[in-house]
């Protein structure tokens, strides 16, 4: 009996726990325990919020209002009417408003588990950080001085967005991989640096994936990697394809060929990042978060789990952000006129 006692008191605890959150929808307790959550703040100040969006019935109607009034808004948007509509929510962002999550479907989380609630919160807030522009890398620029500030795509070729187009399997077929199972492409560069052997190694290791090294210019890292059980590639001229029979990439520096795979809407991992660089952009690109930085071989099979249940969900669709050669072309043809012959 007193087992069953302290099994009931812990299921009760442990329900309570869960319950917490739940209880910010009652506005007396809200008031009193979380007065900021209230909307109860400084004199003179008012904060605009929207829920349940975007939805192009609606929202386009309140962007326009508030572009004409001048004001910003948060705007607490679901996963799952984003997903349907990306390109309202780069509106958004593009138009200086801030977005939120709002889960990923408007359900009651009371009646949730606690891991579906995270999965669901999870997978919007993945879902936004995606298909919303870089902010940190506008604050960034704009803490320096750089004035005016416009986010852009990737500069990368326009087929790695364009590779959706083809299949998973006729991509894989291309390069001799195995048209079944789970693929993490492995990239280094094109010099192949870092210790990519080892990260390869842990990466076969996880059990979850088979691994796809590519060794680049890299002669020696190729040589060495020869018997190694996965699948070893040196100089590839087709990336776009490459990038299309992968379930997830593996990266350590965030540099041209991680744009590529974000532009690719490959789920993207930075790990072991090498100095310098590879660290900073590893703590960038996770702060906003574009790949999710891991830091240990014991992280790095829930990682990959998690990506790939994520990527279930499908293409990210197309990314509605300025070209940035069309934004180079713009600064470039007034000043042709003043150039000599």
């Amino acid at each position: 009996m007193p087992s069953l006692r302290m099994l009931a008191g812990t299921t009760a605890a442990g329900f309570a726990l869960h319950a917490v959150p739940a209880l910010t929808s009652v506005a007396p307790v809200r008031r009193r325990l979380l007065p900021a959550l209230s909307g109860i703040g400084r004199p003179g100040h008012v904060a605009l919020t929207f829920d349940d969006g975007p939805d192009r019935r609606s929202t386009p109607r309140f962007l326009h209002r508030l572009d004409r009034a001048g004001v910003r808004a948060t705007f607490f948007l679901l996963g799952s009417l984003l997903d349907r509509d990306p390109g309202l929510g780069r509106e958004m962002t593009a138009q200086g408003h801030e977005v939120a999550v709002h889960g990923w479907e408007h359900h009651n989380l009371l009646c949730r588990t606690p891991s579906a609630t995270y999965a669901d919160i999870a997978r919007a807030r993945d879902r936004i950080a995606e298909l919303t522009d870089h902010e940190l890398s506008r604050q960034q620029a704009t803490a320096v001085g750089s004035a005016p500030v416009r986010v852009v795509r990737p500069l990368v070729n326009a087929r790695f967005a364009a590779s959706a187009q083809l299949s998973a399997q006729a991509a894989r077929r291309q390069f001799g991989l195995p048209e079944q199972g789970r693929l993490a492409l492995i990239v280094a560069g094109s010099w192949g640096m870092g210790d990519v052997a080892r990260t390869a190694t842990e990466v076969l290791a996880t059990g979850c994936v088979e691994p796809v090294v590519v060794c680049g210019r890299n002669q020696r890292l190729y040589r060495r990697l020869r018997r190694f059980p996965g699948h070893v590639l040196g100089w590839v001229d087709d990336m776009p394809t490459l990038m299309r029979a992968a379930d997830v990439v593996v990266e350590n520096a965030g540099g041209l060929t991680c744009q590529e795979a974000l532009a690719s809407g490959r789920p993207t991992i930075t790990y072991r990042p090498i100095a310098g660089h590879g660290r900073a952009n590893a703590d960038l690109l996770s702060r906003s978060a574009l790949t999710s930085h891991i830091d240990s071989a014991q992280r790095l099979r829930p990682a990959l789990t998690e990506l790939l249940a994520a990527a279930e969900g499908g293409d990210p669709g197309a990314d509605a952000r300025i070209d940035m050669a069309g934004v180079v072309a713009d600064v470039l043809t007034p000043m042709r006129w003043g150039w000599p012959g």
